[in-house]
C-alpha cells in the first residue's frame, strides 16, 4: 500500500507535469529561438549598412537611445526580466525568489528582442531558460485544474522548464538535464532527474518535430570536427585547462568587481541601460562581429577566420561591453557570450600553440576544449561542461582530453576560491530584494498530517527551499526512530512523522507558510 500511494503521489505527477512542461515550452522556445535568429541577422545587415553610409549615424546613435529607454521601462515593471535570466530561474528553482510567470514570458521576450535588434553582446540561451522555467509555473497553474495542483510540485515544474529551454536553446538534452542537477539544485534527487528527463525529452521532440515541418530554426554552434590528440602530446590539454581557468578566474573577478561598482554610481538606471545600448551600438560599428552573443563569432574563431590581433582587440571590447550590461542589468543572456569569451581565449591559445609547433589539425579542438573548460570553471559546473562539449561538437572524439581541460580549469577556479559566477549574481539579486532585512537562523518543527503533500513521499524529493540547512526525519509512527538513517531522505513519509527543519532566512514568515503548504497546517 506504501508503495503504490508513492508511485500515485510522487512518480504519476511527476510524468505529467515534465510530459506537458516539455511539450510547451519546446514549442516556444523553438519559436523564439528562430526570431531571435532572424533578429540579429537583420542586425547585422543594419550595421553594415550603415557603416557604409555613415549619414545614416545619427538615426542609429537615437534609435539606440529610444531601443534603451524602452528597455529601462521594461525591467522596471518586470524586474524578473534583468540580466541574463539563469541567476532569476535558479532563484525560483530553488524557492528563494518569486516568479509570476504571466509577466515574466512577455517581459523577457520584448526585453531580449531589443537587446539582438540593437546588437548588444548578449545571447538568446539565458532568456530561453528563464522563459522555460516560467513556462514551467504556468503548467503547474494550469495544469493543476486537471490533474494534483499544489505549490510544492512548481519548483519541479520550474526545473523541468528550465532544463528544457536550455537544452532545446543549444540542442543539448543530455547537459539540459544536468543543469538542472548541478547548476540549480546542486544535488541529486531522482524526482528532479525524471521531471527534467521528460521535460527535455518532449520539448526536443517538439521543437525537432516544429522544424522538420517548417523547415526553420535549424542551426548549429559549433559545426567543426574534433580530433584526439596522440597519447604523447596529452600535456596540450592540460596546458590548455590551466590558462583557462586563470582566465576564468580573471574573468570572474573583474565582472564581479566592476559590474556592482558601476551599478552604485549615482545616475539615473535608465541613463546607465541607454549607455550600454549606445556603446554597444558603436562598438558594433568597429567590429561587426560583436553584434550579438557570438554564436556566429565562435563559428568564424573555429574555421581560424579572424587574425590573432583582432582576436585580442574584439576579447577587450567584448569584455568592457558584458561589464557595462551587467551593470546596467539589460535583458539578455550570458551562457552564450561565457562560451564566446572562451573561444576567443582559446583561438589565442590555440595560434600560439602553432607557433610552438602544434600540428594544425588541433587547432579547432583546441578552441573547444578552451571554450567549454573556460565555461566549466566560470561556471563551476565540470560535468555540465564535459557533456556539453560531447553534444556540441557532435562527437566522443578528444573525450578525454576535453574531460582533463575542463577538470584542470576547475581546479583552478576552486583553489583561487571563485564563486560560481551564476551564484554571485543572485546574490546580488537576493540582496536587492532583501532591503535590508535581517537573516537569521529558525528551527521548525512540524508533525505531518494524514492527507498532506508529504505523505506517501521520501524525503529527498521534497524541494526545500535553499534556505534551509537542515532537515531531519523522526519518530515514525510505527515506532522505528532513526534520525540518522531518516536525515538521509530514504524513508517514506507518513502522517504522525515529526520533521524538524532549520534553515537561514530573514523571511520567517514566508518559510512558515511553505512548511505548512507540504506538511499540513
Amino acid at each position: 500500500m506504501t508503495t503504490k500511494k508513492y508511485f500515485l503521489s510522487t512518480m504519476v505527477p511527476a510524468v505529467f507535469y515534465g510530459t506537458l512542461t516539455g511539450i510547451v515550452t519546446g514549442a516556444v522556445i523553438w519559436g523564439y529561438q528562430f526570431l531571435a535568429e532572424e533578429i540579429l541577422s537583420v542586425s547585422s545587415s543594419i550595421y553594415e549598412f550603415i557603416t557604409k553610409n555613415l549619414a545614416f549615424l545619427p538615426l542609429l546613435i537615437g534609435g539606440l537611445l529610444i531601443a534603451g529607454m524602452l528597455s529601462y521601462f521594461n525591467t522596471k515593471f518586470t524586474p524578473e526580466a534583468k540580466g541574463g535570466g539563469v541567476p532569476y530561474i535558479e532563484g525560483a528553482a530553488r524557492g528563494i525568489l518569486p516568479l509570476k510567470w504571466y509577466h515574466v514570458v512577455p517581459a523577457t521576450i520584448f526585453g531580449s528582442f531589443l537587446s539582438f535588434f540593437c546588437g548588444l553582446p548578449l545571447g538568446s540561451e539565458g532568456p530561453s531558460v528563464l522563459i522555460g522555467g516560467a513556462l514551467g509555473e504556468g503548467v503547474n497553474s494550469f495544469g493543476g485544474k486537471f490533474y494534483r495542483k499544489h505549490n510544492a510540485w512548481s519548483r519541479f515544474s520550474i526545473t523541468g522548464g528550465a532544463s528544457a529551454g536550455f537544452a532545446t536553446a543549444l540542442n543539448a538534452p543530455l547537459a539540459g538535464i544536468l543543469f538542472a542537477l548541478e547548476e540549480c539544485h546542486k544535488k541529486f534527487s531522482p524526482i528532479v532527474l525524471l521531471v527534467s528527463a521528460l521535460s527535455v525529452m518532449f520539448a526536443m521532440i517538439t521543437s525537432g518535430l516544429l522544424k522538420h515541418i517548417t523547415g526553420m530554426g535549424e542551426h548549429a554552434l559549433y559545426p567543426f570536427t574534433v580530433v584526439n590528440f596522440e597519447v604523447t602530446e596529452f600535456y596540450l590539454p592540460l596546458i590548455v585547462g590551466i590558462v583557462a581557468g586563470v582566465a576564468a578566474v580573471a574573468f570572474s573577478f573583474l565582472l564581479c568587481k566592476f559590474a556592482p561598482s558601476l551599478r552604485k554610481i549615482k545616475v539615473h538606471p535608465m541613463i546607465k541601460t541607454m549607455a550600454a545600448f549606445l556603446l554597444s551600438g558603436l562598438a558594433c560599428l568597429i567590429f561587426i562581429d560583436l553584434v550579438g552573443g557570438g554564436a556566429g563569432l565562435i563559428r568564424k574563431i573555429g574555421a581560424m577566420e579572424i587574425e590573432w590581433q583582432i582576436i585580442i582587440a574584439i576579447l577587450a571590447i567584448k569584455l568592457v561591453l558584458l561589464i557595462v550590461c551587467v551593470a546596467a542589468q539589460v535583458s539578455g543572456g550570458m551562457f552564450i557570450p561565457f562560451m564566446c569569451i572562451g573561444a576567443l581565449v582559446g583561438g589565442l591559445i590555440a595560434r600560439l600553440m602553432l607557433v610552438c609547433g602544434m600540428n594544425e589539425a588541433y587547432y579547432s579542438t583546441v578552441v573547444a576544449i578552451t571554450m567549454c573548460a573556460f565555461l566549466g570553471a566560470v561556471l563551476k559546473a565540470p560535468i555540465t561542461a564535459v557533456v556539453l562539449i560531447v553534444e556540441l561538437t557532435g562527437g566522443a572524439a578528444s573525450f578525454l582530453e576535453s574531460f582533463l581541460a575542463i577538470i584542470a580549469a576547475y581546479l583552478i577556479a576552486e583553489l583561487c576560491h571563485t564563486k560560481p559566477i551564476y551564484d554571485a549574481m543572485l546574490e546580488n539579486i537576493i540582496k536587492t530584494r532583501r532591503e535590508g532585512k535581517e537573516v537569521k537562523t529558525v528551527k521548525i518543527e512540524v508533525v505531518v498530517k494524514e492527507g498532506s503533500y508529504a505523505v506517501g513521499k521520501i524525503l529527498r524529493d521534497i524541494l526545500f527551499p535553499f534556505v534551509v540547512t537542515t532537515v531531519v526525519h523522526k519518530n515514525a509512527s510505527d515506532g522505528d526512530s532513526n534520525p540518522e538513517l531518516y536525515s538521509r531522505g530514504e524513508r517514506i513519509i507518513r502522517a504522525g512523522d515529526i520533521i524538524e527543519v532549520e534553515a537561514r532566512t530573514a523571511y520567517e514568515d514566508r518559510l512558515r507558510s511553505e512548511l505548512s503548504s507540504i506538511f499540513g497546517a
